[in-house]
């Protein structure tokens, strides 16, 4: 007997419960509009069941944030736990429809929802006109709620006129300017350079025209001779070197070098 008192109690609260929570009321509603940079440019708080008194257009870089509370629609207006808070954004033409919904922010004890185009550009297509609704729903009422806000303008998406016209004709004119031709060398030291190379050959023509040794007789060659024939073999290299791509300072660097062996070995190839 107790048993089933404590049943029939306990399903006479329940529907109670049901009668006096008979309808979900969305209060302290807040709609804002954010730029891009972070700033709210436009605010509207709409009381239910009125609609929006602002008009709001949302652009690819902005967002339209959403918060409220939900509440019963009986006398002790007590806040309920929803178990759908859902924001249905959906063309006039009834063509394309997009439903997001909302969190439960706990520390504010408020439903939170953002409206981007991150958030719906995969599943609309299209400027225009969007009415939004918000529906609400709970198992701890009957019948839930279909809040409808008003309109929005979305243009988030690239025209469809710009998108189609494609523009043919002459191209503006191309405007080059060429660099600066790079800062050559003093000629002197070009010159300079090449005379420092061709007067060791000049200089062993001269000498070996003096001593009158024709290459023809001589039978065998000593150290110095081939040292020295060495030498001049390493210049040509090096000449090649520079007008392969070697630079100019290095190539003079590693000439005075092999100079002092060259006029070694030219001494005592031409002296022997």
């Amino acid at each position: 007997m107790i048993f089933s008192f404590v049943i029939k109690s306990l399903l006479l609260f329940s529907l109670a419960s049901i009668c006096f929570c008979s309808e979900i009321v969305p209060k302290k509603l807040v709609l804002s509009l954010v730029d891009k940079l972070g700033d709210v440019v436009l605010e509207d708080r709409p009381v239910f069941p009125n609609k929006l008194d602002k008009k709001f257009e949302l652009e690819s870089k902005s967002k339209l944030s959403i918060e409220f509370e939900a509440f019963n629609g009986n006398e002790a207006s007590e806040r309920i736990l929803l178990n759908q808070a859902t924001f249905v954004l959906t063309s006039i033409d009834k063509k394309e429809q997009v439903s997001l919904s909302s969190k439960f922010v706990k520390s504010k004890n408020k439903y939170k929802a953002t409206l981007s185009k991150s958030k719906f550009g995969r599943f609309l297509t299209r400027n225009g006109q969007y009415t939004i609704d918000l529906v609400l729903g709970s198992y701890q009422v009957q019948k839930g709620v279909v809040y409808e806000l008003g309109t929005l303008d979305l243009n988030c998406f690239p025209s469809e006129d710009n998108a189609s016209t494609v523009v043919y004709g002459s191209k503006p004119e191309i405007k080059y300017t060429f660099p600066v031709p790079q800062k050559m060398i003093n000629p002197i030291v070009s010159i300079a350079y090449t005379a420092l190379l061709a007067l060791p050959f000049l200089w062993y023509f001269i000498m070996l025209g003096n001593v009158k040794f024709p290459a023809s007789k001589k039978k065998s060659f000593s150290f110095y001779d081939l040292a020295f024939f060495g030498c001049i073999l390493s210049y040509s290299s090096l000449i090649t070197s520079y007008f392969i791509g070697v630079k100019i300072f290095p190539v003079l660097f590693y000439g005075l070098i092999l100079a002092v062996p060259t006029l070694i070995f030219a001494q005592k190839s031409l002296h022997k």
